[in-house]
């Protein structure tokens, strides 16, 4: 989880300052577009994910984030090198610009994210090629649920990009509201004009959720 997909708790969340809004529109127009990532789908002939991909990836994840954080080996077990994250919600807690990606590297996401002491799984699903979990952190005070779609590569069965939205405000709670604090120019939020690409998927292949369902039928 992007997730959240994160992409998911932040490192730069534990010494956020205490800082308010500065709400700026800026043009960060970039080169790329999220849409790219589509071409790291795989070839879609091959076998589509199943719900024992589905609670394999899940349950990886949920272990890296509580138990093996920042393990690079255990994190491209997950994702392709080149993995996309896309997340407003955390990008605002960054500081970064919305409407842009967050994180375009397992280094980026290596950076991005930290343990957490547990995670419930409240709800997950797929299609052929993506998996939608619902999740919840046990922080404290406030626990933080959230959001993920991870959309893995078929062939090489990693995730490859990563659309994730969390509940912002239980995460400045939990940090004293930092937003709410003496004004200062050091927090900001601005606005680029990166481009998401619409996609559809369908779950076709996935009826019956049988595992021997195949992307010949897959029509996302």
């Amino acid at each position: 989880m992007s997730g959240s997909p994160a992409v998911f708790f932040l490192k730069a969340l534990i010494s956020l300052p205490f800082v308010s809004v500065n709400i700026k529109q800026t043009d960060t127009r970039q080169d790329e577009n999220l849409g790219y990532a589509k071409s790291n789908r795989g070839d879609i002939s091959d076998a589509c994910l199943t719900k024992r991909d589905t609670t394999s990836i899940v349950q990886k994840y949920s272990l890296y984030l509580t138990k093996y954080p920042g393990n690079a080996t255990m994190l491209g077990e997950l994702h392709e090198e080149n993995v996309v994250t896309a997340s407003d919600s955390l990008s605002y807690v960054f500081q970064k610009p919305l409407n842009t990606s967050l994180a375009h590297s397992l280094q980026d996401i290596i950076d991005q994210e930290a343990a957490v002491p547990g995670i419930n799984t409240i709800f997950t699903s797929h299609t052929c090629d993506t998996i939608t979990w619902y999740w919840e952190f046990t922080t404290k005070p406030w626990p933080i649920r959230g959001i993920v779609i991870l959309f893995v590569n078929l062939e090489s069965r990693k995730i490859y990009k990563t659309y994730q939205e969390v509940n912002v405000g239980a995460i400045l709670l939990n940090q004293g509201s930092p937003e709410c604090q003496v004004p200062s120019p050091d927090w900001h939020v601005s606005v680029g004009t990166e481009a998401l690409e619409p996609e559809e998927r369908g779950c076709e292949a996935c009826q019956g959720d049988s595992d021997t369902a195949h992307g010949a039928n897959y029509h996302g």
